[in-house]
């Protein structure tokens, strides 16, 4: 019995990397990433995130994806490959449309296949969990004096009090 545990864990081993993160695509990661665009307030988040990483407007974008016909995983990754092989986004667009994979323009282009898979995820992680769209924490005091000046409060320290307390001299505080 000991022994046909210990086979189904060693062939456990042996096919994990099969379904590994390895298995997935950048095809694949770039329908996650167009996926994300598809949820509540999703293309704000999907397109401002990928203004903010490419260093282009939203308006050059938008425009990228009516020309091309990419969804916005695909207008990453081809905008990454240009950047990366030193060709445009047009000719890179034009590689995926005679029907090479994205993994395919990076070999042919001598690139680091493992560099983009890791921007692209690291996109897609942000993306889904909106990384970039948290509200600000909320403020534990709130006063119309700047902290830290006598009429505001700052977290933490004791406000000043005059010798003698307040009021009457006699030491304590009077309320």
């Amino acid at each position: 019995m000991r022994r046909a545990g210990a086979l189904a864990l060693a062939a456990l081993f042996i096919v994990t990397p099969a379904w590994s993160a390895d298995s997935v695509t950048l095809a694949d990661r770039a329908v996650a990433i167009e996926r994300a665009s598809q949820a509540r307030d999703g293309f704000r988040v999907v397109v401002g995130r990928l203004s903010r990483e490419l260093g282009i407007s939203v308006e050059d974008l938008r425009a990228q994806r009516l020309r091309a016909g990419l969804d916005w995983g695909g207008i990453l990754i081809a905008n990454r490959l240009a950047k990366e092989s030193g060709m445009t986004f047009d000719q890179v667009v034009a590689e995926y449309r005679a029907g090479k994979q994205w993994e395919d323009i990076v070999r042919e282009h001598k690139l680091d296949l493992d560099k983009l898979v890791g921007a692209v995820q690291q996109t897609l992680v942000v993306v889904e969990h909106r990384s970039e769209d948290k509200a600000p924490p909320p403020m534990e005091w709130k006063s119309s004096a700047p902290p830290g000046t006598p009429s505001g409060m700052t977290p933490g320290i004791m406000p000043i009090q005059p010798p003698g307390g307040i009021g009457s001299g006699s030491g304590r505080p009077q309320y």
